[in-house]
Order: C-alpha cells, then structure tokens, then sequence
C-alpha cells in the first residue's frame, strides 16, 4: 500500500515516511518538510508585488496558530519546531518518497527541495517533481497529464505486481 498526502496531508505523509516502513511508497505533494523554515515562507507573488507587502505573515501565522500549531515563533520553541519537521528526521526515511511541488505555490517549493536534498544526500530512493507555473494543486491538462503518468509509473515501480 502507499501513502499519497497533499499540502497538510503531504506533510503528514512525510510524517509517517519518518516513523513507519508500513508503506511501499509515500507520494507527498505541496508539503512542508521544515516547520522553521515554513514559519518565514514568501509566497512567491509577493516577491514580484512589493507593494502588497512583506509576503511571510501568512506563512507566520500559519505555523504559529494556524494548521501547523507550533504556539511560538520558532526562537522560543525550537525543540518542538524540530520535533516536528520531517526534514529533522529524514535519516529514518526508508521508504521510496516521490515529492511534487508547483514552484509558484503559497508554500515554498523550497520544502520540497529540502526534504529531497536530505534524502538524496543520504542515498535514499527519492524523487522530485516541480511543475513551472503552477501553484498549490497543478492545473494545467498537460502537467496533470504529465504528473499522473510519472506517479503511476513511480507506483510501478515501488510496487510491482506479485
């Protein structure tokens, strides 16, 4: 069986890519993997609008009181933003993780990067998918297209038929 989570849902994929070899594969999409690195995250049209201003409170809030629950910036609490980032725990990933990520999504495709590079570093069986243009959920046919056909082919191969 594998575990497909996207956006809150990717991040608890990882979550459990860190805790369980339940799984043959774990797909996470638009996930966090750094719970410190989230909390000052810029959505990227913030970058390109100045004028509507410093673009990581969403992010901020977001970690502190929002899903991510963390109830402090990451200074005064950095055990528990640590304890709760896969990226902190990415040495007992022993499952195939295959990552996708829209470079223009709210949540930084830098998460998904990191996440990768941690694996990647430590020989682990890892990929990474990042879909130019889109954002939190890929829209456009031809990468919807695209990313079912390299995630059926990726289940394939974590899974092949007995």
């Amino acid at each position: 069986m594998a575990l497909w989570g996207h956006s809150f849902g990717g991040f608890a994929a990882l979550v459990a890519a860190t805790q369980t070899e339940r799984f043959k594969g774990i797909i996470a999409s638009a996930a966090t993997s750094d719970m410190v690195s989230q909390w000052a995250g810029v959505d990227p049209a913030r970058r390109f609008r100045p004028s509507d201003g410093v673009g990581g409170f969403g992010s901020m809030r977001w970690s502190e009181s929002g899903q991510g629950t963390m109830g402090a910036p990451p200074w005064s609490d950095t055990d528990r933003y640590l304890r709760n980032s896969p990226l902190f725990a990415a040495d007992k990933v022993n499952t195939p993780v295959l990552l996708i990520h829209g470079d223009q999504d709210e949540n930084p495709v830098g998460q998904s990067e990191e996440m990768f590079y941690a694996l990647w570093r430590q020989n682990k069986d890892a990929q990474l998918l990042i879909y130019w243009g889109e954002h939190h959920t890929p829209s456009s046919p031809g990468n919807l297209r695209d990313l079912y056909g390299r995630v059926f082919k990726w289940l394939r191969m974590t899974m092949p038929p007995n």
